[in-house]
């Protein structure tokens, strides 16, 4: 997957981009749901974006290609800039913004990057002044360096009244497992999402002797929702919504659905193993008979 300054893209990212407007839309309806009805749990939505990137995704020429054929938006909103596509910062707040928010939040958004965090700060405002979005300086928090030295401030101690969504997105690596174990324990009221390519861990396996979900088991949320792939991408990109609650069901328009689900199940073996291995389980090697 080619990078400009860190951050990934391909013929995927703009398909990534539509879902994830319409995750986070999805997570926010039910939170929100859960936050009115009852009162043990903070009033606030918390959301931290682990791999900020720089408010946009790096130009390509798809992006014209795909908004010729049909229009690149969440609830008539468009998800284009001047060309750009927004990147997940962006798509974030336009989803908190909008009319069907009705809790407050917060947001932490964490990059690397000096250049692209510069470049974060100037999209954020400069979409702040476009949509006349309010008192966004006592809603969104900037970070400048690596994720794993920023969570464990962010969370401290263990809270289990907060409740919102952690996503990161390492550009095809593997996000740091320790990292998510932690917020895994600190929060364990809060969804996990990640965007993740399949291909690579398979490819991996072999000095890592890890599958996908050794590494789910590992994070240590109870349930999980997936992504079914794009037909025909190599890569097999997907997003994964960990939870501790049974609240999440299937998001069948979408094909973000439940992994314990028939529908999941029918495409995770081919997430989770190369085409050898699933024939090695189909056709398992025969005794070897001494003559």
């Amino acid at each position: 997957m080619p990078k400009v300054d860190g951050v990934g893209h391909s013929d995927a990212t703009i398909c990534k981009m539509e879902v994830l407007s319409k995750i986070f839309d999805m997570h926010f309806m039910i939170t929100q749901a859960v936050i009115k009805k009852y009162s043990s749990f903070k009033r606030k939505y918390r959301y931290i974006d682990m791999t900020s990137g720089k408010g946009h995704v790096p130009y390509s020429d798809i992006v014209t290609k795909v908004e010729k054929v049909h229009s690149l938006e969440w609830s008539g909103r468009s998800l284009l800039h001047n060309g750009q596509l927004l990147g997940s910062p962006l798509i974030f707040l336009t989803v908190a913004e909008s009319e069907k928010v009705q809790v407050s939040y917060r947001a932490d958004f964490i990059e690397e990057k000096k250049d692209n965090f510069n470049q974060l700060g100037e999209a954020i405002k400069h979409h702040t002044n476009l949509s006349n979005w309010q008192d966004i300086e006592k809603k969104v928090f900037l970070y400048n360096d690596k994720y794993e030295y920023i969570i464990p401030d962010l969370f401290p101690s263990r809270d289990e009244k907060e409740l919102g969504l952690v996503f990161i997105d390492p550009s095809g690596n593997k996000p740091d497992l320790a990292t998510l174990k932690h917020i895994t324990h600190m929060r364990p009221k809060m969804e996990l999402l990640l965007y993740l390519a399949a291909t690579n861990i398979k490819r991996e396996f072999g000095y890592t002797n890890k599958y996908l979900s050794d590494y789910m088991r590992e994070i240590g949320k109870d349930y999980w929702l997936i992504k079914k792939p794009i037909k025909g991408d190599k890569f097999q990109w997907t997003f994964l919504l960990g939870s501790n609650s049974d609240i999440f069901k299937n998001y069948k328009k979408i094909d973000f659905l439940r992994l314990d689900s028939d529908e999941a199940q029918k495409f995770f073996p081919v997430l989770e193993l190369t085409a050898k291995q699933r024939q090695d389980l189909l056709q398992p090697k025969l005794p070897i008979i001494d003559d």
